[in-house]
């Protein structure tokens, strides 16, 4: 196989171009253009990249556990938070649940899912964000999340830019 030939793919051409009109690409821009392009990145092309029918498995795929364990810890969180608050009822102070690289919101529901079930008080105080480059996943969070869909506020390819509560990443 020849050098050319390893870049026979519209990304690999797309790269190759970006080099010779640009000049050298860092690791960084040459993964993020591999996995996040628009058309051509490996997460933009598909909602979900994991699980049976993916290419890998996460801790989300095994099951609902991890999003149990997940939302027994943040809820601990959301009560020393609401501990230390000054304002009059601590029992309302808003948690901003931040998921980054949330794919299309799997383990964000697991989350929810389990706060709901075993913690209402906090689960009341939840306001999501799901942070994911993909256009792909970020519009299938909605459908994902089902009956939580009302707590998403902010569904971006960045962070929010004010957070009081927790960033968590699988």
């Amino acid at each position: 196989m020849t050098h050319r030939q390893n870049f026979a793919t519209p990304l690999g051409k797309l790269i190759v171009e970006r080099i010779r009109t640009g000049g050298p690409i860092s690791f960084a821009e040459f993964m993020d253009i591999s996995l996040y392009h628009p058309e051509l990145g490996y997460y933009a092309r598909a909602a979900q990249r994991s699980g049976r029918a993916g290419d890998f498995f996460t801790s989300v795929d095994v099951g609902p556990v991890f999003g149990e364990l997940l939302a027994k810890q943040l809820a601990e969180m959301w009560r020393l938070l609401s501990g230390e608050s000054r304002i009059p009822n601590p029992q309302s102070l808003r948690f901003d649940l931040v998921e980054a690289g949330a794919g299309n919101g799997r383990l964000a529901r697991d989350i929810l899912d389990a706060a709901a079930r075993i913690d209402p008080e906090f689960y009341a105080s939840i306001a999501l964000s799901l942070v994911e480059q993909s256009a792909v996943a970020r519009d299938a969070q909605h459908s994902t999340l089902g009956p939580h869909a009302s707590l998403l506020r902010y569904s971006a390819a960045t962070l929010p830019e004010r957070i009081n509560g927790a960033i968590v990443a699988n």
